[in-house]
């Protein structure tokens, strides 16, 4: 059962704009199963509750109950399951001994920056806490989250809506259904309830990755999504933090709205190795090309060449020249190290490929360096999502990039080779991909934002960056016990026919 628990009205809280009556409609066109009005240090008299139903014309199964929202000396509490209204700046001992039978629950306490103590939290005065709040921005939702996941204390989930286009966005699930207020504050002290939150746990090793969905939709059909990395590794939570400080720098370089994007880094603490990040409600570019109408993927196609060669544009420089230089001699050790570790039969052609990159990359390194911005690193179809904020408006249409793990300095035609590599090997399979979708197609649309016809000098970078992008998916075929298959055989062919155009 989803129900709102927090709530005022403009009759009874003077901080409110919302008419009862429109309370109560939009619940129900929120498709929730009721509301608890939660005036400040007011209780809804019955006969009151009764005339809004019938002015409401509320259905007959949609619960309307009241309860109040008290100062007191421990915060903003709740107080489900008392019929008087409670003075303010009321003692919590006084109120916990004196309603032994009420439901409290703190509310809002993340509000406007603070962050309440473990002591607080789970303290005995309390049954519960209002951990997700519309009163509380994001960040502050996040980080009662993380809490609530460390203490594990009885948590709801209010809107705490003073305007109507608020009402339901955040109810609290209920295992079972109520009928009063008595029942309901009943259901909260036995812990028989929770915010309303769709929760995707993918797990291995030391890490974990949580996707949440929390609450109903908002007016532009949009709901709190998040994505919660955690680990208990120290290197990786490393990993976690150099990942998060290059997508705050790119969204903080226009890439927060509109029509290109990234996720939004919320929340990291270092103490519980967690990293919370915007959750982007989207389908990967992979999917669609392979799905869609052409008309409908040559879109999202141009608009992903769009969408690198504005973060080339923008000149973005976060890790440094020095982070290139050693984490592309780390990866080619690693490549070579694996191909003849495992005797592939290729290895001869593969190291000499790697030396043939190595070598380039050096020169750049030395001569180039002035021309290096923020690159994405792995920027292909499945790293790739498109998403519409409404259903019914194409104009909502924009393209996200995720997975910035191997984001770093380099000239931008790494990420244009890197992604066509990918689409050649990812789309093998699919012969008529590649007819619908060229490769200068892609390019075209590239030139196009990035704003001058590059030089003779990136087309050629583009064809070594392509071998670079080969080589990493060798490497992985590799890892995975199929380097002798006759993908590894096809991109060592590819390496070749490219190293002799990089040459000519």
């Amino acid at each position: 059962m989803l129900i709102e628990l927090h709530c005022h009205t403009a009759r009874h809280s003077r901080c409110s704009r919302i008419d009862p009556v429109a309370l109560v409609k939009r619940a129900e066109e929120k498709n929730i199963q009721g509301v608890v009005i939660t005036e400040h240090h007011y209780v809804w008299k019955p006969e009151e509750l009764k005339e809004l139903r019938v002015k409401s014309e509320a259905s007959r199964h949609f619960l309307i109950l009241s309860a109040q929202e008290v100062g007191t000396d421990f915060g903003h509490v709740l107080v489900f399951g008392v019929n008087e209204s409670l003075r303010r700046n009321s003692s919590m001992a006084d109120l916990r001994r004196d309603h032994p039978e009420a439901a409290l629950v703190l509310a809002h306490p993340w509000r406007g920056g603070s962050s309440p103590s473990d002591e607080r939290l789970t303290s005995t005065l309390l049954d519960g806490v209002e951990v997700f709040s519309g009163n509380q921005d994001v960040r502050e939702n996040c980080r009662a989250l993380a809490r609530w996941h460390r203490l594990k204390f009885i948590a709801t989930a209010g809107s705490d809506a003073h305007q109507v286009s608020a009402v339901g966005t955040l109810p609290t699930y209920f295992d079972h259904p109520v009928e009063t207020i008595e029942e309901l504050a009943e259901e909260i002290r036995n812990n028989r309830c929770r915010p309303y939150i769709k929760e995707t746990i993918r797990s291995g090793g030391d890490t974990s990755v949580t996707k949440l969905s929390i609450g109903t939709k908002g007016e532009d059909e949009k709901r709190y999504r998040l994505v919660l990395r955690r680990t208990t590794n120290g290197e990786n939570f490393d990993n976690y933090m150099y990942r998060s400080e290059v997508m705050r720098a790119v969204h903080e370089h226009g890439f927060s709205i509109g029509r290109y994007r990234v996720p939004a880094v919320l929340y990291a603490d270092k103490r519980e190795r967690l990293v919370i990040e915007e959750g982007m409600r989207g389908t990967s570019l992979y999917t669609i090309l392979s799905t869609a109408s052409r008309e409908a993927g040559i879109e999202v196609f141009g608009m992903s060449a769009r969408w690198i060669a504005l973060l080339h544009r923008k000149k973005i420089h976060v890790t440094g020249k020095q982070t290139t230089v050693d984490k592309e001699r780390s990866r080619f050790e690693a490549y070579r190290d694996n191909s003849v570790r495992t005797n592939n039969p290729h290895k001869e052609q593969i190291v000499d490929s790697i030396d043939f990159v190595q070598s380039r990359e050096e020169s750049l390194f030395t001569h180039a360096v002035n021309q290096f911005v923020q690159c994405h690193g792995d920027f292909q179809p499945q790293n790739i999502l498109i998403g519409q904020d409404r259903s019914h408006d194409h104009t909502t249409l924009f393209v996200a990039a995720i997975d910035f793990g191997s984001s770093y300095e380099f000239p931008p035609a790494f990420d244009v080779g890197y992604f066509l590599a990918q689409f050649k090997f990812q789309f093998k399979g699919q012969p008529h991909i590649a007819e619908r979708y060229p490769e200068d197609e892609f390019v075209r649309e590239y030139v196009a934002e990035y704003g001058r016809e590059p030089s003779k000098e990136f087309w050629n970078r583009i064809d070594l960056f392509r071998i670079r992008g080969n080589l990493s998916i060798i490497n992985y075929l590799i890892l995975i016990g199929k380097g002798a298959g006759d993908d590894v055989a096809d991109l060592v062919r590819d390496c070749a026919k490219l190293r002799e155009k990089v040459e000519a």
